[in-house]
């Protein structure tokens, strides 16, 4: 893992709440835009090898009762826990777990 000081964002043994919120933001984008993307081009592969069975992977566009909301829900949450993160430069906004992120460790 490169730390935030090997690329001049910060000086050795500083903490990630010192990384300047404009880099924060970065690295939020960078996050939620290659997960989009990663995801897409998993369906994409899928769909265009024509091996696999699963619903998700046949050519017609899945589409199901709620997804709209879904995606509004979870478009949001990404959103923000970004700005979360970018606000505070606390890393527990990206923990799996609510009980985890109290306890601030897993």
């Amino acid at each position: 893992m490169a730390e935030p000081f090997a690329f001049g964002i910060v000086a050795k043994g500083l903490a990630t709440s010192d990384i300047p919120s404009g880099n924060r933001l970065e690295l939020f984008l960078g996050a939620a835009i290659g997960a989009v993307t990663f995801s897409g081009s998993v369906i994409a592969f899928g769909k265009l090898s024509g091996k696999y069975k699963f619903r998700l992977f046949q050519g017609a566009p899945v589409t199901f009762g709620g997804q709209h909301m879904l995606n509004l829900v979870l478009g949001l949450a990404t959103l923000g826990l970004g700005l979360a993160f970018m606000f505070t430069g606390n890393w527990t906004a990206f923990l799996p777990c609510w009980r985890c992120r109290l306890r601030s460790a897993c």
